[in-house]
């Protein structure tokens, strides 16, 4: 397997006014012919949204999105009828089949987006999961316990 090794510091970087973003492959205006996707592999995008600032509703064909906030709250509504709020430490995977409209909203939150699997072939039916980072489980004796999530996709 080869191993590439890029910067934080060399990432392609916008200041949109409510949104700061670093893109690590070429993406919306940044492009770096170097670093057009990582396999399947298509966006890795580092984004900090301003309070109440968002994403409108725009469309998604034969991908997965997966979506982990670090901070603050990422409210997620689509054209298949979720409507959710992840919070820090739960990911959001939303695989966008045959189409999908979406758009995502926060409250203060820096948010990490990727964006994978840009498929050959014409993905199923859209889907949405939101999985805990870390879930609460009781033991034999009643002790709670923090485990972590896994996510299958």
């Amino acid at each position: 397997m080869k191993k590439v090794i890029d910067k934080a510091a060399s990432r392609g970087y916008f200041n949109h006014g409510w949104l700061k973003t670093h893109h690590t492959f070429s993406f919306a205006n940044y492009y770096n012919p170097e670093r057009i996707h990582f396999g399947a592999l298509r966006v890795l995008n580092d984004d900090s949204v301003d309070p109440s600032m968002g994403f409108d509703t725009h469309p998604h064909k034969n991908m997965e999105v997966i979506s982990i906030p670090l901070k603050g709250y990422l409210r997620h509504g689509d054209s298949v009828q979720n409507t959710k709020t992840i919070t820090p430490g739960d990911i959001q995977v939303m695989s966008t089949g045959s189409g999908i409209f979406h758009s995502e909203y926060n409250g203060m939150c820096d948010l990490r987006t990727l964006s994978a699997a840009q498929s050959e072939t014409d993905l199923d039916e859209p889907c949405f999961q939101q999985i805990p980072q870390r879930a609460e489980q009781s033991d034999q004796n009643g002790e709670q316990h923090t485990a972590g999530a896994g996510i299958n996709i």
